[in-house]
């Protein structure tokens, strides 16, 4: 980041009563009536120069019957980001509950680190 921001290793925030616990490599998703399901990866927190918290994320696409398109990066607030993205995703689920190219972009070194800005 430059003088006007900072990375952060993680961050606690608070969504209506519950507080959540995030970092890189955190998964949330949101499925729409179509049947689509849009889950996004954290790969970086950040505050901006106004000490605004924000997360950058890459994004899978799954629709039916079609092969998952990986999107990003991306960057929302954290507070618009959780308005987006109400479901966490739990690596730990067995696989069923957790579709492949997720449990692929989250392997290890398989987000890409976040670049310093320039």
């Amino acid at each position: 980041m430059d003088d006007h921001g900072r990375m952060l290793p993680s961050m606690f925030f608070k969504r209506g009563k519950q507080i959540e616990y995030l970092r890189r490599g955190s998964s949330f998703r949101r499925s729409r009536r179509s049947g689509d399901v849009e889950t996004a990866l954290v790969s970086a927190l950040y505050t901006d120069a106004h000490n605004i918290p924000h997360i950058r994320y890459y994004m899978v696409f799954e629709k039916p019957f079609r092969a998952p398109v990986k999107d990003g990066p991306r960057v929302l607030s954290v507070k618009e980001f959780f308005k987006q993205f109400p479901e966490r995703v739990i690596h730990e689920a067995p696989a069923r509950t957790q579709s492949a190219s997720v449990a692929t972009l989250a392997s290890a070194g398989s987000v890409p680190e976040p670049r310093a800005a320039a």
